[in-house]
């Protein structure tokens, strides 16, 4: 049965920051640490392209490839094959979209995320619990060879965490080869004590 009170311990020692800084890559791409709701802590957030295939992309752990067995409680998150894996399904079938990823100690509170929301509102929203054990990966069931080499996260504390995939643009161009991206994705992991049930918190009625 696991410690809830070591839990505890190890959440509070995960401590906020106060900090917005941006600064420049050595390959020229751009790393934004941005000032988090109170009570969080500084994170990385950085804006990368992954090439969606078959309406997906991935956070997964190293080297593997989830398996979609179905649709899940609304059309942004799928069910997985393994419960540490996360399917984000796409508007386009194939082409780049624009991911970001918001590492938290807590969960979000809602209309405090005018940094992260711009340069428009999310018009998907919805939220499952996964059992983070091991840094997880962007990914996609044909990547090609430009894929991030760093983590997107690495979990503080391992076991449930609680992760909200935000989206927009999804019916830009639904069903369709990109060249250039249209989408946007904001994914936001903090851990939680327990597992809960997945939720729809906003649809953008994406034609699935």
């Amino acid at each position: 049965m696991p410690d809830i009170g070591s839990d505890r311990a190890a959440l509070a020692r995960l401590k906020p920051a106060n900090a917005a800084v941006t600064q420049e890559r050595p390959d020229g791409g751009r790393c934004v640490r941005l000032l988090t709701n109170s009570g969080d802590r500084r994170r990385p957030v950085e804006e990368q392209q992954i090439l969606a295939a078959w309406h997906q992309v991935f956070l997964t752990p190293f080297d593997t490839s989830p398996e979609f067995v179905g649709d899940g409680v609304g059309t942004l998150i799928a069910e997985a094959s393994e419960p540490e894996h996360l399917i984000v399904r796409t508007g386009c079938a194939t082409g780049p979209v624009r991911v970001s990823l918001v590492a938290r100690t807590t969960s979000p509170q809602a209309g405090l995320e005018s940094v992260g929301e711009e340069p428009g509102p999310w018009e998907a929203r919805e939220e499952v619990s996964l059992p983070i054990t091991r840094p997880l990966f962007w990914s996609s069931p044909d990547p090609g060879p430009d894929l991030p080499r760093e983590p997107a996260f690495i979990p503080q504390v391992p076991g449930p965490h609680r992760v909200r995939v935000s989206s927009r643009g999804r019916n830009r161009a639904f069903d369709e080869a990109i060249l250039e991206p249209v989408e946007d994705y904001l994914v936001q992991v903090w851990p939680e004590l327990a597992m809960r049930g997945p939720e729809v918190l906003r649809s953008d009625q994406a034609p699935f």
